[in-house]
């Protein structure tokens, strides 16, 4: 009984919580296709693709057409200022390609072309990145009008989504490989790697650390996520100061030690993660306070947000998105406070006690993150807490 989840373990690089859900979903895949675990563990064994859409059906691809807006400014400013008439960009965890089109976009409003620009798109998936290869964005790819300085770099197929330009496109080389791994591009002048390593075990959050440092060349840039431990780039970059973007350059060998990195505080959109377990439908002004945070305007989500918990303070649904904006704006102990009353209410709610885990282990609190892990590892499977 014990071989399929002994080898799950031994092979995902995913942290306990997101593990444990991986485990549980291949027991459902073989209960529902009639198999014994041992005849899926040979399938999993022996067909990577398999084993791939076990992991999207745990860690499903999050991305859509210049998300956090701030950072694509960003990278727009530093490929003005380039220290070089070539440029190569490198978007981590790539899932559908939505982030490369925007990244391709801005370089073309720099003046790049394929022969200037080679954008390297990586991810594990293979289907993702045979999508992506095609060019269209799907509907989920676009959540808000595009800036207006990249909107003629894009073009509309027959069924109303857009794609990228034909030259866009071309300057995008999809690579299926492991983030964590030894073959990543070094000397980059751009990085992107957001709101991946929060699925990541702790061994495999290191080597994406290492390669973070190694693929960025001096005074380069990497934007990551809001949900990103901070260690990933602490002791290498240094925080730019552009509100939402998350963006740091990283240091030459002469202030890389004496410059540590500080934890980016800017505000950002809020992203959450989807539930495992089916929620009620939201009400309309829950629905307005996300839109507003996926926005990029937490201020203006909270505001509402506040009217909720006053009029219902036992709303474990708006206290997860309060704590969810408080975060992206880096109000990180009102985050906290209000992860611990959603947890109050729900003691069962995942997603809660994963973000107390984070704040625990930024504490030094290893135990208490370890506690929280294992919480909501049993909520996953649906044991009573």
């Amino acid at each position: 009984m014990s071989g399929l989840a002994d080898w799950l373990r031994d092979t995902l690089p995913l942290q306990p919580v997101v593990l444990g859900h991986a485990i549980e979903q291949a027991r459902r895949n073989a209960s529902s296709a009639r198999l014994s675990e041992s005849a899926l563990l040979q399938t999993l064994q022996s067909d990577p693709r398999a084993l791939e859409r076990l992991i999207a059906e745990v860690v499903p691809p999050e991305t859509w057409l210049f998300r956090h807006a701030a950072a694509f400014e960003c990278v727009r400013e530093q490929l003005r200022s380039a220290r070089s008439d070539t440029v190569r960009m490198l978007s981590l965890g790539c899932a559908t390609g939505a982030e490369a089109f925007s990244l391709a976009a801005s370089a073309r409003e720099a003046g790049h072309d394929a022969s200037s620009c080679e954008i390297v798109a990586v991810d594990w998936n293979e289907e993702n990145l045979k999508r992506a290869a095609e060019g269209t964005c799907p509907p989920l790819a676009q959540r808000g009008p595009l800036p207006a300085w990249a909107t003629r770099h894009f073009e509309t197929d027959r069924r109303g989504c857009l794609r990228p330009v034909r030259e866009a496109l071309a300057m995008i080389r999809w690579v299926h490989d492991d983030i964590t791994g030894d073959r990543m591009p070094r000397d980059c002048d751009i990085v992107f790697c957001r709101n991946v390593a929060i699925y990541l075990g702790e061994s495999a959050r290191e080597r994406l650390a290492g390669n973070l440092a190694a693929c960025t060349h001096a005074h380069g840039l990497l934007c990551v996520g809001h949900a990103d431990p901070p260690r990933l780039w602490a002791g290498s970059f240094r925080p730019r100061s552009v509100p939402g973007a998350f963006a740091y350059e990283r240091l030459d060998a002469s202030t890389l030690r004496a410059s540590p990195a500080t934890p980016d505080t800017t505000r950002a959109p809020v992203t959450t993660f989807a539930s495992p377990s089916p929620q009620p439908p939201a009400r309309p002004s829950i629905l307005k306070a996300q839109e507003l945070a996926d926005a990029g305007a937490p201020g203006e989500a909270i505001e509402i947000l506040d009217q909720l918990v006053r009029a219902s303070a036992v709303d474990a649904d708006a206290w997860q998105l309060l704590g969810s904006a408080q975060l992206a704006r880096g109000a990180r102990h009102e985050a906290e406070v209000c992860f611990r009353k959603v947890v109050y209410l729900q003691p069962d709610h995942a997603l809660a006690l994963l973000q107390l885990s984070v704040f625990a282990e930024e504490r030094g609190d290893r135990e208490g993150a370890e506690r929280m892990r294992a919480r909501a590892a049993r909520a996953l499977k649906g044991e009573t807490p």
